[in-house]
């Protein structure tokens, strides 16, 4: 599945629409990137019931955020 939502309502639907489906073995994988602009907390939090494994990925864009800085943003909310 890939979502190019970007922001937290979308992070929601898309939440929603993943708790309806079963997944085998109960995980769920997320790769994860964020524009420095972007509510990365508000789309870890409406996903962080689902997505059981994050994959923090760096954007080389002089508006993106380096997976450290993802890093240590979702680990504000400890996700």
């Amino acid at each position: 599945l890939l979502d190019v939502g970007h922001d937290p309502q979308a992070a929601q639907v898309l939440a929603s629409a993943l708790g309806t489906q079963p997944i085998p073995g109960n995980v769920t994988q997320a790769v994860y990137a964020a524009l420095v602009d972007k509510d990365v907390l508000g789309d870890a939090t409406a996903l962080d019931e689902i997505v059981t494994h994050w994959h923090l990925a760096g954007l080389d864009y002089l508006r993106g955020q380096s997976a450290e800085c993802l890093d240590g943003r979702l680990a504000e909310i400890s996700v």
